[in-house]
């Protein structure tokens, strides 16, 4: 896949996190640090990218959602998590403004981390404006899951491990 060159800079900023093993940046805090604004279409070309780009799939040590969302983002899964029966669908609409209470966010938001959970493929979107856990949302609670720990150093923006998670 052909990405144009300040999509192409973002690859080798998460190329160049992702050799020290500590580190976990997201495309999101790649895109900061490459100078490009977040955008949610640059960022599905940038995570389709990865598995094609052997420098890149070989350094992913966790789940692929793990870096393609962001923090924000990874909140609203946990809220989701608390609020969600696995398997059994919920109305989207309720459960965008109860997760937005739970977090104290704006429920556009919520309303936009639940599309991005629904791409990594996470929930399911149902009929008649129903949502729900996918079957395979068990596989995204491995590994560092849905948590983060955010290192901010002047500009520089990324996720590290939790000690415990690296070595377990």
């Amino acid at each position: 896949m052909l990405l144009n060159p300040p999509m192409e800079e973002v690859l080798r900023v998460l190329e160049t996190d992702w050799q020290d093993p500590l580190r976990c940046t997201n495309v999101e805090q790649a895109m900061h640090r490459a100078g490009q604004p977040f955008c949610d279409a640059d960022r599905r070309r940038v995570a389709r990218a990865i598995p094609q780009d052997p420098r890149l799939s070989d350094l992913l040590r966790w789940h692929p959602s793990a870096y393609f969302l962001t923090n924000e983002e990874r909140r609203v899964a946990r809220a989701v998590l608390r609020l969600l029966d696995e398997g059994e669908p919920v109305e989207e609409a309720s459960l965008v403004g109860r997760a937005a209470v739970l977090l104290g966010e704006p429920e556009e938001s919520v309303r936009a981390a639940l599309d991005a959970l629904s791409w990594v493929g996470f929930l399911e979107r149902r009929q008649k404006q129903a949502v729900c856990r996918s079957p395979h949302s068990a596989g995204f609670l491995e590994g560092v899951s849905f948590f983060f720990h955010e290192v901010v150093a002047g500009e520089e923006r990324f996720n590290v491990n939790c000690f415990h998670d690296f070595v377990c």
